[in-house]
């Protein structure tokens, strides 16, 4: 648990230097320091707890020091464990001591007592997109995973409206306002090993992470890195979903037309991957790149002016699917889109920022 260990003592050491005034600390019999603490909160696994950590004080009343955080906890004995794992997905109160010596290796919270109470405590999930600094530290952007990719195309549109090397003045408060308003740190927890591992292999490179909230984040999962988007942004046509239904979509692919000869006017259609849930692009995204074959195609209408997209060219479109009465057919109505190179330079424009 390397990564996890890092990141506790970085944790440790700002808790430290912020503790209250009348907070202490003590020393066991192997002269470790250590702070008597409690934390109220939900117990993720058998080492992951989420909640509010309380230091004791010197009249022995305790004193709230952080709420909403994932907490990384170890059992002072072996019985203890049994305690934390049955009470898995419960809200408890844990009594535990902060340690900062030899004992265990690193700055940790090591628990000796749990008790179950009457209270429920709900979870946030989030999505972010953005480059992953290290296994516990990330910058980037918060999708709405009900949005299906509207965010993301959204902030990748404003990303892709950055020039590298212009001094301009519009420029340069554009790079700014993304730096100060869109980009934004957010400190990790792996759930688990294997999510561990997969921070630890990925790290310096553009993923997309999926998170619960809290003042650092816990990793669910982060399956999904730039290699799986480059892919599919060079291979769709191997890659697509079919039977979207009506209501939020996406969908990447490659610009057809077809000019209606009473009207004098060419409709625009597009074909490639689709899907309207983030769980059918995350499909998307891995199976386009692991086993491209096993997915369909969908083609489909798109209400953007024949004159703003060229045929042939790929584009990344968000939207909504809804039926046309005259044209007897359904057609995506856009949010936002953008072409192939427009995504391309979004995110090298992503990596240079957050450099």
């Amino acid at each position: 648990m390397k990564i996890i260990k890092t990141a506790i003592s970085v944790l440790f050491f700002l808790i430290m230097v912020a503790l209250p005034a009348n907070s202490y600390a003590s020393q066991d019999q192997y002269g470790n320091y250590y702070r008597e603490a409690r934390i109220f909160g939900k117990v993720i696994n058998d080492h992951i707890v989420f909640g509010s950590l309380m230091f004791r004080a010197n009249n022995g009343e305790y004193i709230n020091y952080a709420d909403k955080t994932y907490w990384q906890v170890y059992p002072m004995y072996p019985d203890d464990l049994l305690d934390i794992q049955n009470n898995i997905d419960k809200t408890v109160v844990i009594n535990c001591r902060m340690f900062n010596g030899q004992a265990y290796g690193q700055e940790t919270v090591a628990f000796y007592n749990v008790k179950q109470v009457n209270y429920n405590i709900e979870l946030s999930d989030e999505i972010v997109f953005g480059r992953l600094k290290s296994p516990y530290k990330m910058i980037g952007f918060s999708i709405d995973k009900d949005s299906v990719l509207k965010d993301l195309l959204q902030n990748l549109k404003s990303l892709s409206n950055v020039k590298l090397e212009d001094s301009s003045e519009t420029n340069r408060k554009a790079v700014y306002d993304l730096k100060n308003n869109s980009l934004l740190p957010v400190w990790l927890l792996a759930k688990n090993e294997d999510v561990e591992n997969n921070l630890e292999s990925r790290t310096d490179l553009l993923v997309i992470a999926e998170l619960n909230q809290g003042n650092n984040h816990l990793v669910n999962a982060v399956d999904i890195s730039e290699g799986h988007i480059k892919n599919l942004l060079s291979n769709v046509s191997l890659a697509g979903s079919c039977d979207i239904d009506p209501g939020p979509m996406a969908i990447y692919g490659k610009i057809d037309k077809v000019k209606k000869e009473k009207e004098n006017i060419e409709l625009v259609y597009i074909e490639g991957a689709a899907a309207n849930n983030f769980d059918g692009w995350k499909k998307i995204f891995i199976k386009g790149t692991d086993d491209p074959s096993s997915i369909g195609e969908e083609r489909i209408r798109v209400s953007i002016p024949a004159n703003e997209v060229k045929k042939g060219e790929y584009i990344f479109v968000a939207g909504t699917k809804v039926y046309d009465d005259e044209e007897n057919e359904y057609y995506v109505r856009p949010d936002v889109y953008l072409n192939k190179d427009e995504l391309l330079h979004a995110l090298t424009v992503l990596r240079n920022l957050t450099n």
